[in-house]
């Protein structure tokens, strides 16, 4: 393999997987390979020490729970970790230390790689964190090249799209000890693309559009009753340049043409759910940007050939005889 997962299987079961939990004995057994924990005295610590792990292919997934504690890492674990990084990020709690004279402190919301064969001193208040083990080649880390530790928050962009692609991976595991390849490639995609080591695969690099182009595209269904939603606001939120984001929407006919049509469709879903209101036409047009009923008018016909009030009041269709409007409307109730 090179840079990705074998694509000749469409779903990677895991192929071993471990649930536990103890007290502190139990977080120092588990934990001894890759750290040096020590439990901290505090009111908030449970004394239990929660973990679930995942073998996939070559990647180890893990998710714990545990109390505050200090964390090294001993020249033998820093070894034993030497061909790995580990990306995670925390859903709760915040770690505070160092890695030589490096600031590694960590909070919730964001993306973190780590080069493993680092030393590090930390302390860890109790946290609750989600995280990949990753062999350096998959990822075309070199430790003369990349940062030892990485804020992927630096590039809001990034760190969105990374946030993404890992929660598709962690939530199949989570729910069905399986990885869906694509969503692995496209997690593996996305960190080559975020340390600048895409340039000379092109399927690498077309998967990490593939998830910017996503990350994007909802964007812009979370945004479609802003006025101010644009190329231009697209631009400034993701940091692209405008002949990338051609590329992405050119297939759609341009950035605005795919706004106007989203936009369109969501007016549509709202006549023809409204069960005949007065004013759902104008409601809808107004709501969803179009700057005169004419205007709206003239999208819906040229769109489905049907006027906008041909859509208000429908009775229930008859699925073996749907005119124009009764197909609008039939798909409508169905999204």
């Amino acid at each position: 393999m090179h840079g990705t997962v074998n694509a000749s299987r469409t779903i990677i079961p895991a192929s071993h997987m471990f649930t536990g939990s103890g007290p502190r004995s139990f977080m120092r057994e588990k934990s001894s390979s890759m750290y040096d924990m020590t439990p901290l005295e505090s009111p908030n610590n449970s004394g239990i020490y929660r973990t679930r792990n995942w073998f996939v292919d070559r990647f180890f997934f893990a998710e714990t729970r545990n109390d505050a504690v200090t964390v090294g890492r001993t020249k033998a674990q820093a070894e034993t970790g030497a061909g790995l990084v580990f990306l995670h990020r925390y859903l709760y709690g915040r770690v505070r230390g160092v890695m030589g004279d490096v600031n590694i402190d960590r909070d919730p919301g964001q993306m973190y790689l780590m080069d493993q064969e680092q030393r590090v001193d930390c302390i860890q208040f109790p946290i609750t964190s989600q995280g990949v083990f990753i062999p350096k080649d998959l990822i075309g880390y070199d430790p003369d090249r990349h940062p030892a530790f990485v804020r992927f928050a630096d590039n809001k962009t990034v760190n969105a799209l990374l946030y993404r692609a890992f929660d598709q991976v962690i939530e199949d595991m989570r729910s069905h000890c399986i990885v869906d390849w694509r969503a692995l490639d496209q997690l593996i995609a996305s960190l080559r693309y975020a340390l600048g080591t895409d340039d000379r695969d092109g399927d690498v690099r077309r998967q990490a559009r593939d998830a910017m182009a996503d990350l994007i595209r909802e964007h812009v269904e979370r945004n479609l009753d802003q006025a101010d939603l644009s190329s231009t606001s697209i631009l400034k939120t993701f940091g692209l340049s405008r002949a990338s984001l051609f590329r992405i929407f050119n297939s759609d006919g341009g950035v605005r043409r795919y706004i106007n049509q989203r936009r369109l469709f969501r007016a549509v879903l709202d006549i023809a759910r409204s069960e005949g209101a007065r004013g759902s036409i104008s409601q809808a047009a107004e709501r969803w940007g179009f700057s005169s009923n004419a205007n709206f008018n003239r999208a819906v016909r040229n769109q489905f050939h049907v006027s906008p009030s041909s859509l208000v009041n429908l009775p229930e269709p008859d699925l073996k005889y749907l005119g124009a409007a009764d197909r609008v409307r039939a798909f409508a109730h169905q999204v």
